[in-house]
């Protein structure tokens, strides 16, 4: 499960991703059971343009200034043409003022000037056993009134057999 603000400033309100899962086929949402709960950071996000159009693979991301990221962290990238083109990636270093190095094996996809990085950016993993288990899913809660608008992804993988 993978979350970003798409916004720079101060949030103020929890965010949850809920894993749940359920016994029964099917029936009323009264029987779905909370496995894990992951809560997003409160926090203060910074946003910074590319500077460049930056092609698949690359892993030095030349921006205006590297003020809020720090090596470790995780960032999302907002493609501002292509929604599902946005990723998750994480710093390696801030190498210098102007450069944000990403982790091996770069960007997925392409990148314009036009796109954004996010500071703050998570990602939450879990192994959950699905022995019987006949559903499950994954519920994200926004609290309050107003907050930060966000980005979510959640992939699943499954494996069957281990050998």
């Amino acid at each position: 499960m993978h979350h970003a603000f798409r916004e720079e400033g101060a949030n103020t309100n929890p965010q949850s991703f809920f894993v749940q899962t359920n016994l029964a086929a099917t029936g009323s949402d009264e029987s779905w059971a909370t496995v894990a709960q992951f809560t997003a950071t409160d926090t203060t996000t910074f946003e910074e343009l590319l500077d460049n159009t930056e092609a698949a693979g690359v892993t030095e991301l030349a921006v205006t200034l590297t003020a809020g990221f720090a090596a470790g962290d995780y960032i999302y990238i907002r493609d501002a043409s292509v929604v599902a083109d946005g990723e998750w990636q994480q710093i390696q270093e801030i190498a210098t003022d102007s450069t944000i190095d990403i982790m091996s094996p770069g960007l997925e996809t392409g990148k314009d000037s036009s796109d954004t990085i996010y500071s703050d950016a998570e990602t939450f993993t879990m192994t959950l056993d699905l022995s019987g288990v006949a559903r499950w899913r994954v519920i994200y809660m926004n609290e309050g009134g107003t907050a930060m608008t966000t980005a979510i992804w959640v992939r699943y993988i499954e494996v069957t057999d281990i050998e």
